[in-house]
């Protein structure tokens, strides 16, 4: 009689097991990666115009004519200024541009000075004739400039970095370069940069008023 209750109760507790609810088990959730912040090497600021002059514009002419001669040719215009007597010239195996027309003298030039030099240059005389001038740019072409702050850049001939799709124009004398070209109103502005030791990324970045401009 025993044995046949205890069957009895066993059978009633498997039934009653098989109708207890299934346990719901929550799907695991996938967590999609978001796309990785881009961070800048460097922070862009603005230096601020320490003057409200305007910045002063000018056209750079050779004082006088040095003693110093030396043998060569000009092959092209000027790579450098957008000027009908700026020219690219060779001597002793080295090019200088830009080199200057001499008023009056069609068989020498002058070459090696610029506004930021105290060097005359030297008088380049041809062996063949200045080259047809082409038709010059009415864009104006900086060749050197000045910055608010004292420091001096020039033009950069040949091939050079580029970043964010502007070439690196200027180099400057406390080691920045200019990036791209520079803004023209009644202050000049530029985007001055400070690249890495190897010179693949840009550190810093500003923007820096310019107070003489040599054309």
């Amino acid at each position: 009689m025993k044995i046949t209750t205890l069957a009895t109760l066993f059978v009633i507790a498997l039934v009653l097991a098989a109708c207890q609810p299934a346990t719901y088990i929550p799907p695991t959730a996938t967590l999609t990666p978001e796309p990785p912040t881009f961070t800048p090497t460097y922070t862009p600021t603005f230096t601020p115009n320490p003057t409200s002059e305007s910045t002063q514009v000018i056209v750079f002419h050779p004082e006088g004519v040095p003693t110093q001669e030396r043998t060569g040719s000009c092959w092209s215009t000027s790579d450098v200024l957008n000027r009908v007597d700026a020219w690219r010239c060779s001597a002793d195996n080295s090019i200088y541009d830009p080199c200057f027309s001499i008023p009056g003298n069609s068989q020498a030039v002058i070459c090696d000075t610029s506004p930021l030099s105290d060097s005359t240059g030297f008088k380049l005389n041809l062996t063949e004739s200045l080259p047809a001038r082409g038709t010059v740019s009415p864009v104006k072409s900086a060749w050197a400039f000045e910055l608010a702050d004292g420091t001096n850049c020039i033009f950069m001939g040949g091939a050079t970095a580029t970043f964010e799709g502007k070439r690196v124009n200027y180099s400057c004398s406390d080691g920045w370069v200019i990036l791209g070209e520079l803004q023209e109103g009644q202050v000049w502005t530029a985007r001055k940069v400070r690249l890495s030791s190897d010179l693949s990324s840009i550190e810093e970045s500003v923007q820096v008023f310019i107070k003489i401009v040599w054309l």
